[in-house]
């Protein structure tokens, strides 16, 4: 059992400690280290002080000795802790003389589409314009559920890091924050990136230009730097379209020309996908589903907005098909063949609910397409074809809503 038998501080540094005893024997600990003998020695060498900072001892404590009694003896971190502690200590972690000694490194909130408020944290050297939001919320996750302790997450976060300056494209390498107002230094890099319009309706209503397809609103982005696994972009908010002084049809098409082009579509079976990410054949499958996305399957339910691919997927099935919005990330298309829309939509709903991450979840509505209008509709609803010349329709038009 736990006994805390006081606190100390050392003068000429600050240095915090705890003395403890743990089953009848004294220990005293600074976080890093803990000392079972000549205790009474170092003590007499310290302040004694009434408190301390226990949210800064917890972090080390759950860094440098995770499973010790003490550690246990405070708790878990909280959040806040837990992204206090990476934010001041995350520089010590990399190598000597790798230029991150001197950079900067703060705490910010994102208020991202299609999720919840996040906390990022960022490295900025002194040299750099453009730098990866690493969140924490996620590798919080993983320290929550005991799948790594805190010394892990710092080295995965610098490998994080790391990742990015090797694989890092920049595309505009020179650029500042007041050269990506010109549109035409950017407008080959703008892109479309998809996102739910009813998860994000007060992110996007009078806030930014958007393009609506049933329950799928297509986003505008400047391409800032991308790797294998990684898309770093620039919002277009309605106050930056009005400096590049362009239409929300110019925006819409030139977009998605870009996107088109820097991420080419993909169309395939279910399992030949699985395939490919496993390196498993599998045997002939009995459900045709299909997979609709690009080919980094990275922002891919974005090919639903590319012309003429709806078009040919509904050459190959005659009989009608269902479009599922499975995540961000890709559309699964199944032939109707007798399905009920009922099943599918229960099961996307219970799928976004249990396995996709919740910034990654596009939709919880079954789409179709109407061959007409040449656009996505959610199932059951009025075809987009018959809307055209509605009010409603022209009055979202002037508020900037494209659908």
């Amino acid at each position: 059992m736990i006994s805390i038998l006081g606190f100390y501080r050392r003068s000429n540094d600050a240095t915090e400690y705890i003395h403890f005893q743990d089953d009848g024997k004294e220990y005293l600990t600074n976080g890093v280290m803990i000392w079972d003998q000549e205790i009474k020695e170092k003590i007499d060498r310290l302040e004694k002080t009434e408190t301390i900072d226990i949210g800064r001892m917890k972090g080390w404590l759950h860094t440098s000795r995770p499973y010790s009694n003490i550690a246990k003896y405070y708790g878990a971190l909280t959040f806040e802790e837990f992204c206090q502690h990476i934010r001041d200590h995350i520089k010590r972690y990399f190598p000597e003389d790798s230029g991150y000694e001197k950079s900067d490194v703060s705490l910010m909130k994102v208020n991202k589409l299609n999720n919840k408020p996040l906390t990022a944290l960022v490295i900025k050297k002194s040299d750099e314009v453009a730098v990866p939001s690493i969140y924490l919320n996620q590798y919080f996750a993983e320290y929550e559920e005991g799948k790594k302790d805190v010394h892990e997450i710092f080295y995965d976060i610098v490998e994080q890091r790391r990742k990015y300056e090797e694989e890092k494209n920049i595309l505009l390498p020179d650029e500042s924050v007041e050269e990506l107002l010109s549109f035409e230094r950017v407008k080959d890099r703008i892109i479309i990136k998809p996102v739910g319009y009813e998860r994000n309706k007060d992110k996007l209503e009078g806030k930014m230009p958007f393009y609506v397809m049933g329950d799928i609103a297509a986003t505008y982005h400047i391409l800032l730097s991308s790797g294998d696994d990684f898309l770093m972009t620039a919002v277009i908010n309605n106050e930056l379209m009005g400096r590049y002084n362009i239409t929300l049809q110019e925006l819409h098409s030139l977009a998605i020309k870009n996107t088109m082009r820097a991420f080419p579509y993909k169309f395939m079976p279910m399992l030949q996908v699985m395939s490919e990410m496993t390196g498993i054949a599998f045997s002939k499958d009995d459900i045709p589903l299909y997979v609709l996305s690009n080919r980094k399957y990275n922002n891919g339910a974005a090919t639903a907005f590319y012309p003429g691919i709806m078009d040919q997927i509904a050459k190959e099935f005659s009989g009608g098909f269902f479009v599922i919005p499975s995540s961000i990330h890709e559309m699964l298309i199944l032939p109707k063949d007798g399905i009920e829309r009922d099943d599918i939509r229960h099961l996307l709903r219970s799928v976004n609910v249990e396995m996709v991450a919740e910034e990654e979840i596009l939709s919880d509505q079954i789409h179709e397409y109407d061959p007409v209008s040449k656009e996505l509709y959610i199932s059951g609803s009025e075809l987009p074809s018959k809307m055209r010349d509605t009010k409603e329709h022209q009055k979202e038009q002037k508020q900037g809503k494209m659908r």
